[in-house]
């Protein structure tokens, strides 16, 4: 849920209906249970509030039109989780991989990349409902991407603190997950190839397997903080290293620089 709940609410439920009811009537009829609704950033510019809660908090800002439009298609008797993707960000939201500063973790960011390899899809908790052992009452506890799993302190319903670890069960059946998939990235107006950084990037649900190797894409993207530990535990080091989550990204034509020849890091 939105916190702030107020204006931006208001601003996306007025965006989408001035400019996507023909999309979200069509969306609402559909079967497939994920899809989105691209938006070119020049929409929201004319809604300054929205923009400028973009720009601030995307995190929240995106959660909020997605909730928006979920309710929107719901109130249409649909069925389909849809996401919004914002296109077409100006050039004071450009950036270059090796300009990249924890300073910018959780801003919403462009950059222009040639994408070096694919993994295999994958999925990641984004949701666990947690039973309470002592009265049985269900504790929804969201987790975070990359983080260590999350267990309720205490309980919702009868305040119990848990002070073991069986005090809560894991209910599996109910418990919700998220496609992903890590996707390895350099920047595409990088031409010394000593400067070439590589960096992971995440895409989730529709954009799952959506690019291929040797993709010449720009992502708009939130930076992220990693644990450098082998096991991606959080709490065992202080070392973060940068990863990036793709909220949408646009094809480009291909650049001169030779993915092939720049490979994985593998050895020859």
């Amino acid at each position: 849920m939105f916190s702030k709940g107020g204006a931006e609410m208001k601003q996306w439920r007025k965006l989408l209906e001035d400019n996507c009811t023909e999309q979200i009537h069509m969306h609402a009829t559909e079967a497939d249970c994920i899809s989105s609704i691209t938006i070119p950033f020049a929409i929201v510019e004319e809604y300054p509030d929205l923009q400028y809660s973009l720009s601030e908090e995307p995190l929240k800002t995106m959660a909020a039109g997605d909730e928006v439009l979920f309710n929107m298609i719901e109130d249409l008797n649909g069925s389909l989780r849809a996401r919004i993707r914002v296109i077409g960000l100006p050039d004071t939201y450009a950036i270059e991989i090796n300009s990249l500063r924890t300073r910018d973790r959780n801003r919403l960011l462009r950059i222009d990349v040639n994408v070096l390899d694919i993994n295999h899809n994958t999925g990641w908790i984004k949701k666990i409902d947690w039973h309470c052992l002592e009265c049985r009452a269900v504790n929804h506890t969201p987790q975070n991407f990359l983080r260590n799993r999350r267990k309720p302190w205490k309980c919702c319903d009868c305040g119990k603190i848990r002070n073991r670890s069986t005090d809560f069960a894991l209910d599996s059946e109910s418990t919700s997950y998220e496609d992903c998939q890590q996707i390895l990235i350099v920047d595409a107006n990088e031409e010394n190839e000593g400067r070439r950084r590589v960096i992971d990037a995440w895409l989730f649900d529709e954009l799952v397997g959506s690019v291929q190797k040797g993709d010449v894409i720009r992502i708009n993207a939130r930076l992220r903080l990693a644990s450098t530990h082998p096991s991606g535990d959080f709490d065992a080091t202080t070392l973060r290293t940068f990863q990036l989550q793709i909220e949408s990204y646009e094809m480009l034509e291909p650049h001169e620089f030779d993915v092939e020849e720049q490979g994985n890091g593998e050895d020859e």
